[in-house]
């Protein structure tokens, strides 16, 4: 159920920037700008559809988030209504918790939207209000309107702070976490340099996490899966790069694509190739000043590259002037309209047109 609070109000700009999209240079290209849309972290897009979910993380201490709900076509946007929830029961394999999710502490973080049958998906959410776990909802198209409900949740690995999600067809999880503390202890101890603070870890209901061998980056970030679900892309901000890692060990080694700008998400654009966000022309401490004061309006220089999940070729697609209605873009999306760009601190969406 949506709930009813519809934010039409909408501001369209004509902005003065040298954008570069799949190769084709505009200028003074013409930027949408969604207001009412708080702290959208991540994006993904339901198939076939106008709508879009953004993921809410809500304030610095990670409260108080939303499940946002956009359509493209209208371009309005409102929000999952979170109360539906109350006394549904979790489902198997996702039954590690007894309720769904405190609508009042709630806070979106990483999404992954998975096919699950005609015109229905599931949607992991990296949630870190209440509890830190991967919470699981299934998406009908039914209707009008998509409908939410809840299926489950599966508990974080401990001592972990998850930051992306990727959902595979066959219901295990794959997660990027931005701190691992277990693992970073026993790295220092072995005489590792001190900077691999992250992981990914694979789970299924028969053998719960699993850490994934050489996943520890540097403040592990974004990850996306590959088209066949064999390998995870994982970005790692402070490294300016994302790694190709093979979930499963035989298949090959790991490559490391190095980046021009600090990389946040990743999303799969439907050419098949990786549209990676994140922000430029900054340093880190600025970025994370911004985050750490709940500021809304950190004009940060943000920029969207793709990458080909075969050859690993990085394309620039898109570099946007950080302002006062947009900056430290952490997500983008590329849709039949436009280019879409989310933040963990506005209260905002940008949409750059094609046309």
């Amino acid at each position: 159920m949506i709930k009813r609070l519809v934010y039409v109000v909408s501001l369209v700009l004509s902005a003065t920037v040298m954008a570069s999209i799949d190769g084709h240079t505009i200028d003074n290209g013409r930027v949408d700008i969604l207001m009412g849309v708080n702290n959208v972290e991540d994006l993904v897009a339901i198939p076939h559809s106008p709508w879009i979910i953004g993921s809410g993380v809500g304030s610095w201490r990670f409260h108080g988030g939303a499940l946002h709900l956009i359509n493209e076509d209208q371009f309005t946007v409102s929000t999952v209504d979170l109360n539906d929830f109350n006394g549904e029961d979790a489902q198997a394999p996702y039954d590690q918790c007894d309720s769904a999710p405190d609508p009042s502490a709630f806070s979106a973080h990483g999404l992954s939207l998975v096919p699950h049958g005609e015109n229905t998906y599931k949607l992991y959410v990296v949630n870190h209000g209440g509890r830190e776990a991967i919470e699981v909802f299934h998406i009908s198209l039914a209707t009008a309107e998509p409908t939410f409900s809840w299926v489950g949740c599966v508990y974080s690995p401990s001592m972990t702070f998850p930051n992306a999600v990727a959902g595979r067809s066959d219901g295990s999880i794959v997660l990027s976490v931005t701190m691992d503390l277990n693992g970073y202890v026993q790295r220092v101890f072995d005489g590792e340099c001190c900077d691999k603070t992250g992981a990914v870890f694979s789970w299924n209901k028969q053998s719960g996490w699993e850490y994934l061998e050489g996943s520890a980056f540097a403040q592990n970030n974004g990850i996306e899966l590959s088209q066949d679900e064999q390998w995870a892309f994982v970005a790692s901000l402070p490294d300016a790069s994302v790694t190709r890692i093979p979930l499963d060990p035989s298949l090959g080694e790991a490559t490391r694509i190095p980046l021009a700008f600090y990389p946040d998400n990743i999303r799969r654009s439907p050419d098949g190739k990786l549209l990676v966000a994140g922000v430029e022309n900054t340093g880190l401490l600025k970025v994370n000043w911004c985050v750490g004061i709940n500021y809304p309006h950190c004009a940060i220089d943000y920029r969207a590259d793709k990458i080909d999940p075969e050859t690993l070729q990085v394309t620039p697609v898109y570099s946007g002037q950080g302002s006062y209605d947009f900056g430290l873009a952490t997500s983008a999306l590329e849709t039949a309209t436009g280019l879409w760009f989310g933040s963990v601190r506005t209260k905002t969406v940008v949409r750059v047109r094609y046309d």
